[in-house]
Formats: structure tokens, C-alpha cells, sequence
């Protein structure tokens, strides 16, 4: 079984919008970014899913990050099902907006076309279609008894409800090697269980 190697993902590949100039550059991971990927990749060589919580600082750039994995994985599964969960409609269509810019660039690339909607991202495979799709945590109910098998889970400490929407999506990705979840929010205190 093929596995994603994040030491091989040219990250500088994944155009983003610098927050200074708002000029596209190239995704240059920074020292946050960096250490997220070596959680990953040391789980990911250990055979192990990767799956990291991250307790982050605002603007760390874990989130764009995330969607970049994301990509990655459709990229790299044939069959792959990936999801962003966000705790707001507005939250969930900004991330989206990355993995649309790293889709679009894609098929520029490889001059083919791939199919996309407002919601959903397909990247086709001849051994069957990978798709990246987003929600937000209040209507996450309806991911019961999917099968997803990379999770961006942005924000997670705003989400309300979080006991049933964490049991809700957990709950759809297998823990086994090549799944991915990133789990990622600034703190917000306790709140519920």
C-alpha cells in the first residue's frame, strides 16, 4: 500500500496569499509548521495513522497547513476521502478557498481538467476519484457513517456541542496507517466535558 511521505511533498508547490503584500507565494513552511510536520512524518514512518492535536498561537499558519495536507492526500490516495470541518459557514468557505487555489494550480500543472463545486474538490485517479469536501461543526451530524480518511478539524475548541460533533466525526475516519487528522484550534478554556 502506497503511503504519503511528507519529506517528499514540495510544500513551495502550494501557492498561498501573503498577509503583508497579498501577493501569491510559495507555501514556505515555517518553524509551527515544520514541527507539525515532524509529528506527522514520525508517525507516519512508525506506521501509525496520523493523527496530531495542535494547540495553536493565532496566525501560526497550522490551518493553511492543514488544507495543503489535505490536498496532499487526495494527491496521493486513490479513493480518499478528505473533509475541513470549520465552527463557522465563514471559517469553512476561507480554508476552502486554499484548497481551491492548490486544486486550481494543480490542474494547471498537469493540464487536465477536475471537477469542482462550491463544496466539494474531486482529484481523479484511474483506480477511483478522491474527493475534498467541507462542513461546519453544526451540521457535522450528517457525517454519521461516512468513511473519510483525512480530517481538518479547524478551530475545534469553538465548536458547540463538541462532545456529539467529536463522537460524530472521529468516529468516521478508521484509525489505521495513511488516515490523517489534524485536530487544530487557539485555546477558548473549558467548556462541557
Amino acid at each position: 500500500m502506497p503511503s504519503l511521505k511528507l519529506e517528499a511533498v514540495n510544500w513551495e508547490k502550494f501557492p498561498i496569499r501573503d498577509r503583508e503584500t497579498g501577493a501569491t507565494v510559495p507555501l514556505r513552511t515555517n518553524a509551527c509548521q515544520q514541527k507539525i510536520l515532524r509529528a506527522l512524518s514520525k508517525l507516519g514512518d512508525e506506521g501509525k495513522p496520523m493523527w496530531v492535536s495542535v494547540l495553536k498561537a493565532r496566525r501560526i499558519g497550522s490551518s493553511t497547513l492543514g488544507e495543503a495536507l489535505l490536498t496532499a492526500h487526495c494527491i496521493a490516495f486513490p479513493n480518499a476521502k478528505a473533509m475541513t470541518v470549520a465552527h463557522r459557514a465563514k471559517n469553512a468557505r476561507e480554508l476552502f478557498g486554499h484548497a481551491k487555489t492548490f486544486h486550481r494550480v494543480l490542474q494547471e500543472d498537469l493540464s487536465q481538467e477536475f471537477p469542482a463545486t462550491q463544496h466539494e474538490l474531486t482529484f481523479p485517479h484511474l483506480a477511483g476519484a478522491s474527493t475534498h469536501t467541507i462542513s461546519t461543526a453544526k451540521t457535522i451530524e450528517g457525517a454519521r457513517g461516512l468513511t473519510i480518511s483525512a480530517l481538518l478539524a479547524s478551530e475545534a475548541a469553538f465548536y458547540e456541542q463538541a462532545d456529539t460533533v467529536f463522537t460524530a466525526l472521529i468516529s468516521t475516519v478508521r484509525y489505521q496507517p495513511n488516515t490523517l487528522v489534524m485536530i487544530e484550534s487557539t485555546a477558548n478554556g473549558k467548556a462541557g466535558d
